[in-house]
C-alpha cells in the first residue's frame, strides 16, 4: 500500500510539474504573441496614416498640374511668349529681341523640385514692359507677380518715358519637369 501512495504521490508530483511546465510555456507563448500582435498594430496603424498623408496631398498634386504646366507642352518661344499672357494684365512688351536667357532645373537642399526655371530676357539687360498708365502699369505688374508660375527677379519702374515703362531684371517661367 506504501508502494501504491508513493506511485500515487509520483504521478501526482509528475502531473503538477507537467502542468506548471505547460503553464509557463503557455504564458510566454501568450506574451510573445500578444507582442508581435502589438507591433503588428503599430505597423498597421503607420500605414494608415502613411496613406491618410498620401491621399491628402492628392489635392496638392492635383493644383501642382493645374499651376505648373508640363515643360513638354512648350515647343516654341512664340509659345512660351503666348503663355506669358501680358496683354491679359493690360501690359506690353516687344518680343523681337526676346531670348531665353537661363534654363535650370530648381532644387532645395540639393533635391530637384520637378519645376525647370525658363527665365527671359531681350538683347538689351533688362526685359521692358509697357502700358497705357502708371495705374495700369503697377495693376498688370501686381496680377503679374501674383501667378505662381512666374518669378520676376526685380523691378524698376521709369519715369522719363512718354510711355509707363518698367525694367523687369528678369521674367521667369516655371513649369513641371517631365
Amino acid at each position: 500500500m506504501h508502494k501504491v501512495a508513493n506511485r500515487s504521490l509520483l504521478l501526482t508530483l509528475l502531473s503538477l510539474s507537467l502542468a506548471l511546465v505547460l503553464t509557463q510555456a503557455g504564458l510566454k507563448g501568450y506574451a510573445t504573441l500578444a507582442a508581435k500582435a502589438k507591433e503588428q498594430n503599430a505597423i498597421t496603424d503607420s500605414v494608415v496614416r502613411w496613406k491618410h498623408s498620401y491621399l491628402a496631398l492628392a489635392g496638392t498634386q492635383e493644383r501642382w498640374g493645374k499651376t505648373y504646366r508640363a515643360a513638354s507642352t512648350i515647343p516654341d518661344m512664340l509659345s512660351l511668349v503666348a503663355l506669358m499672357d501680358l496683354p491679359a494684365y493690360g501690359l506690353r512688351a516687344s518680343t523681337d529681341t526676346l531670348v531665353l536667357k537661363t534654363a535650370e532645373q530648381l532644387k532645395a537642399n540639393n533635391i530637384e523640385l520637378g519645376l525647370t526655371k525658363l527665365c527671359l530676357g531681350t538683347a538689351a539687360e533688362h526685359f521692358v514692359v509697357e502700358a497705357g498708365s502708371y495705374d495700369a502699369l503697377l495693376r498688370g505688374l501686381d496680377k503679374l507677380a501674383h501667378r505662381a508660375d512666374v518669378v520676376v527677379d526685380n523691378v524698376s519702374i521709369v519715369g522719363e518715358k512718354e510711355v509707363p515703362q518698367a525694367k523687369l531684371g528678369e521674367l521667369c517661367l516655371l513649369f513641371r519637369s517631365e
